[in-house]
């Protein structure tokens, strides 16, 4: 008979979230990074002004680079204070679409918690101040969707703190 302790169960549940949070952190990464390869073949479609790519020869990036990008999201978020006092901790994953000037609009959230509703908001208000590299297709600046995952972590809030203190 298999029998697991509830103090076992907790750590092991709190280790299995840490693994998922370091696994969404790589596949983010590598999502962000990747660049496709697409032959400039005279026979493609013309680039229209309304389109909206999902993959495109150079994908968006942002200016400074992936470290940048993360530090400007944790230097500018503002965990809001009733999810500090309730003990919200979620990713929440926006969508949005990089323009040809690398502004973003078009923002909506396509991960969340049901109970988030703050972070959802403080999540849209950062991704509304990002501005990308654009991505091209053939040589031109095109539309691209983009998902980025913003992460609020009460560890990293009272890190946050202290340093400020």
């Amino acid at each position: 008979m298999f029998c697991l302790h509830l103090d076992t169960a907790s750590q092991f549940l709190n280790d299995m979230k840490k693994a998922l949070s370091i696994i969404s952190g790589v596949m983010f990464f590598l999502c962000a990074e990747a660049q496709v390869e697409i032959g400039s073949d005279s026979t493609s479609a013309p680039i229209t002004e309304e389109q909206v790519y999902s993959v495109v020869t150079q994908m968006p990036v942002y200016p400074e680079g992936q470290e940048a990008l993360e530090r400007f999201i944790s230097e500018n978020i503002v965990y809001p204070q009733p999810s500090i006092e309730n003990s919200i901790q979620a990713t929440i994953v926006v969508a949005f679409i990089v323009e040809k000037d690398g502004s973003t609009t078009n923002h909506s959230i396509i991960r969340s918690v049901s109970y988030g509703g703050e972070l959802n908001k403080e999540a849209l208000r950062i991704c509304r101040l990002l501005r990308f590299n654009p991505g091209t297709q053939n040589g031109q600046a095109v539309r691209v969707n983009m998902n980025i995952p913003i992460k609020f972590d009460l560890r990293e809030e009272r890190k946050k703190k202290k340093n400020k203190e």
